[in-house]
């Protein structure tokens, strides 16, 4: 089974029908759990859990995004993510764990990844229609841009200095850069291996902007193409080297992200984290977080003709780099929670175990923008806030 987070949402969109009823099942019990609007700060938490946070009633949440400041916390929800339905952003304040304010808007139906702009003043949420909304959280207004042509957004990224935003939108293949000050699209980029195939549903899966601004990864399960935004080329692709794929070839990748010396880590769909070298194209290093091999196995052979290929070792995987690059925080669909690496070490750091989890899925995790901070969104509808471990 593909995971539930979006980064989780990519892959339930993506899902075959079979496993789609399987999911919304699991997703309705964890609606049925977070019925009750709380802040829950834990007697005894466990070594590292500050606070567990639960909300909106009857919602399930999808993703998560600490604001620049690191003050406030973004939490998406909808009521069921496998329908175009609108989400809601609950915007909580971090120190007090309280739930402050919510953002939602009838033209985001299918709610997906939201991200703050990088000086904090925008909220983006993007759908999987073809609707970015953008919120100016000083004054409350919400504007929505519409790609041109196509119906599919699933991804998107702000440029390190604020000016652009790039929005991925598998309806028709392309990739638009936004100007945000005048609303328009500035340059079109297509990917010759488009944003997906057959067995998955056409999609995105990830996108990133390396620090200095001047190139965008852009990942599906195919490949990872990574471009140079001066020359609207692609300049690196970047293939799974040696592991099986389950389309045959390529890296079927969860998620993609840069550290501030412009290290790639691509999270793979066979449960590999793999470090690149973007400009000599080559991994320098594989980190493989623990699963539950069996189960992974046993739960993605369920599929509805019985012909897709099921890796040995399948689990979807996602990674991020502390904002100090010198830490990799990476959760594993079947694993047992989210594990820290010591990133020059490749060594495991911790583990750290969401209480309730239903280790099948694979939740989203995000750093605080000083590192002090992870928040985990897991499959029971919870928000866990982590203090890092010293």
């Amino acid at each position: 089974m593909r995971q539930l987070s979006f980064r989780g949402l990519r892959g339930l969109l993506a899902a075959q029908p079979a496993r789609a009823r399987r999911l919304a099942l699991a997703i309705g019990v964890a609606v049925a759990l977070a019925a009750v609007v709380v802040v829950i700060v834990l007697q005894r938490p466990p070594s590292g859990l500050l606070a567990t946070l639960s909300g909106p009633a009857g919602r399930t949440e999808i993703s998560v995004a600490f604001s620049p400041d690191g003050k406030t916390l973004a939490v998406v929800s909808a009521s069921n993510p496998l329908e175009p339905t609108p989400g809601s952003i609950s915007l909580w304040d971090v120190a007090t764990r309280q739930w402050t304010k919510t953002l939602s808007s009838p033209r985001c139906a299918g709610a997906l990844p939201v991200l703050y702009s990088p000086d904090g003043q925008t909220l983006a949420l993007f759908t999987y229609t073809n609707k970015t909304c953008l919120w100016n959280l000083a004054t409350g207004q919400e504007t929505t841009l519409t790609d041109p042509g196509g119906t599919g957004t699933t991804e998107g990224a702000f440029s390190p200095d604020g000016k652009t935003l790039a929005v991925a939108d598998c309806g028709n293949g392309n990739i638009y850069l936004w100007d945000l000050a005048t609303r328009r699209v500035t340059a079109t980029l297509t990917s010759a291996s488009g944003c997906g195939s057959e067995f998955d549903g056409s999609r995105y899966t990830s996108m990133a902007f390396s620090p200095d601004g001047s190139t965008l990864a852009v990942s599906s399960p195919a490949e990872t193409d990574v471009w140079d935004l001066a020359s609207k080329r692609v300049t690196a692709r970047l293939l799974d080297p040696v592991h099986y794929n389950w389309q045959g070839a390529g890296i079927d990748t969860d998620s993609s992200a840069f550290s501030p010396d412009g290290m790639l880590a691509a999270g793979d769909a066979d449960g590999i984290v793999y470090l690149w070298n973007v400009g000599s194209r080559k991994v320098t290093a594989t980190i493989t977080p623990p699963f539950n091999q069996g189960q992974a196995v046993a739960a993605n052979s369920d599929n509805d003709a019985g012909t897709d290929p099921v890796p040995a070792s399948w689990t979807d995987v996602e990674a991020v780099f502390s904002p100090n690059g010198k830490v990799l925080a990476a959760n594993a669909a079947f694993g047992t929670g989210t594990y820290l690496y010591d990133v020059a070490a490749r060594k495991l750091l911790a583990t750290l175990t969401d209480p309730g989890t239903d280790a099948s899925y694979l939740p989203t995790v995000v750093f605080s923008p000083d590192g002090s901070m992870l928040a985990v969104v897991d499959s029971n509808g919870h928000t866990y806030l982590w203090h890092m471990p010293r």
